[in-house]
């Protein structure tokens, strides 16, 4: 079979994968998603399930091993646990692959999976997973850790006048299983609020960047047409950066005339940056940011009537208002907390 040929029926492959996701109407629950975890692994002798480790507050980080093919694959959910898409991306791929051996086969991976890398915040953002998606309710009921917490950003790095060595439990079950699988392939799924789809990748796969985008319009989300979430990403293809780690963060804030970037950086790396040092450089990293909700109006480029730079001041004054609007709140039950 030739590659044009190997291409085409990997493509037809995955349509057919893609045809039988569910029309998820809500998200699962830590215990719903353990639950069924232990449950594919008890049905499938094909399964293995991985007590990976354990979040701070002792709750199990369950990972799902199938397949035997000769690279590993690394999918995490929930690493941000507001970001819960992601979870039914793993949920459904487990079970998909569980009941589908020969597609398994084909695709050449031994998958590891873990459906929530953060359980405890994850279990803290319950409250607007139920029913009907509504802003609301989610606003009510969000809850993000701040950065020098969060799984994705506190992999261990020293890079010049930075030094962060004081990763959480749950960043290092991820880092004892990076460093056991050295996975060729991992993606890290995130999701974002309100925005068009982009994504995040290691190495410049240039063949794979209009596939990702026809997949996107083929489900009919918008696909991000602004700049990037930092103004020091290099972008490969509309709505497509190169990934990132902290170190160029600290550069930016360096080559700004900031003298000490680490005063403003309290966080360690990212995922992927730790994978390319596991792995020399070799390890790919996908990640794909898409959206809760969206407006057509996403899809529009034309110029707006409207100076941004008014309109940045304008949403500076409103962050402020809300700040001192919470910081009364907050200050009103320190003592309990």
């Amino acid at each position: 079979m030739t590659e044009l040929n190997m291409e085409k029926e990997m493509k037809m492959t995955f349509n057919k994968i893609l045809d039988k996701i569910p029309d998820y109407k809500e998200f699962m629950t830590v215990a719903e998603l353990d639950k069924s975890s232990r449950k594919l692994a008890e049905k499938y002798e094909s399964v293995k399930l991985i007590n990976a480790g354990k979040s701070i507050s002792g709750r199990p980080i369950l990972c799902l091993k199938i397949g035997k093919g000769k690279k590993n694959a690394l999918l995490f959910a929930l690493p941000h646990p507001n970001e819960p898409i992601g979870s039914l991306t793993v949920e459904f791929l487990s079970q998909y692959l569980a009941e589908n051996p020969d597609v398994t086969a084909e695709l050449g991976y031994t998958w590891y999976l873990i459906k929530a890398v953060d359980p405890d915040g994850t279990v803290l953002n319950e409250g607007w997973f139920k029913g009907k998606f509504d802003p609301l309710k989610y606003a009510r009921n969000y809850y993000r850790p701040p950065m020098q917490e969060q799984i994705e950003w506190t992999f261990p790095i020293k890079y010049k006048k930075l030094n962060f060595s004081n990763p959480p439990p749950e960043t290092l079950t991820l880092m004892k299983l990076i460093d056991e699988i050295k996975p060729s392939f991992m993606f890290s799924l995130h999701n974002a609020g309100f925005c068009g789809v982009y994504w995040y990748i290691t190495h410049d796969i240039k063949k794979i960047y209009p596939d990702l985008v026809d997949l996107v319009k083929k489900v009919n989300l918008p696909i991000h047409r602004g700049e990037p979430e930092v103004p020091y990403l290099k972008e490969l293809h509309p709505a497509i950066y190169h990934m990132f780690g902290i170190s160029e963060m600290y550069d930016f804030y360096e080559d700004n005339g900031l003298k000490d970037p680490q005063t403003l950086i309290e966080c360690g790396t990212s995922s992927d940056d730790y994978l390319l040092r596991v792995t020399g450089g070799k390890g790919l990293t996908l990640v794909c940011e898409m959206p809760y909700f969206y407006d057509k109006a996403l899809d529009n480029d034309s110029l707006s009537k409207y100076n941004r730079r008014d309109k940045m001041l304008e949403m500076f004054d409103f962050l402020k208002e809300i700040y001192e609007f919470a910081k009364l709140k907050f200050n009103s039950i320190k003592e309990y907390c």
